[in-house]
């Protein structure tokens, strides 16, 4: 169901170890589990039934990294459990800069969190204590803010009679709900993804 090197791409292996994998298969407690089938649930019925989000590679690439990080909460595992002192040491600016161009840059592409830490060269936990101690933000939701802005400027630029929609540019930039993708939209730019796209 799930690819296990797909682990891989959320976390980082611990110390001594080669790769992230499961070390059991048994839940850490029933709530972990639960958690896990709620995932599983939401995935099919928001994404996997729906022919135009299964089309989306961004959205199928970040779909995927959520399972693989509910999975890697709800069982053992070989991830780095936190940030250890090499970590801390290279959470440095010049690691979220080189994070920063390289998602400005990619961000039409389906990427996960080890991708952008390779080209920060760093870790995924320095990453991540890089953009919360910098910038007050997760790689993740910074590339998220990112395509928002590009969506918002696609629907800014839709021409009247271009066949141009809100759900197809929404999609495109990684956005299967519209419901959320319409919430997120309003409170960015004080007004629905609709009005803007009649605006043109």
């Amino acid at each position: 169901m799930l690819d296990p090197a797909v682990l891989g791409h959320v976390a980082s292996p611990a110390r001594g170890e080669r790769e992230v994998r499961l070390s059991s298969h048994r839940p850490v407690d029933a709530a972990a589990a639960a958690r896990v089938r709620a995932a599983i649930e939401h995935l099919d019925r928001a994404v996997l039934s729906d022919p135009a989000a299964v089309a989306s590679p961004l959205v199928v690439g970040s779909a995927v990294r959520y399972l693989a990080a509910q999975i890697l909460e709800a069982f053992p595992n070989t991830s780095v459990a936190g940030p250890t002192a090499s970590d801390s040491r290279d959470a440095h600016p010049a690691a979220v800069a080189r994070a920063l161009t390289y998602i400005e840059a990619h961000a039409d592409q389906d990427l996960s969190p080890a991708e952008i830490a390779t080209a920060a060269n760093v870790s995924i936990r320095s990453l991540q204590l890089a953009f919360r101690r910098h910038l007050d933000t997760t790689p993740m939701s910074y590339l998220r803010a990112v395509r928002m802005l590009r969506a918002h400027r696609d629907l800014a630029a839709a021409r009247a009679g271009d066949g141009a929609s809100v759900g197809e540019i929404s999609m495109r930039w990684g956005f299967s709900h519209q419901g959320r993708f319409s919430d997120a939209y309003r409170r960015e730019y004080d007004e629905t993804p609709g009005t803007t796209l009649r605006r043109q």
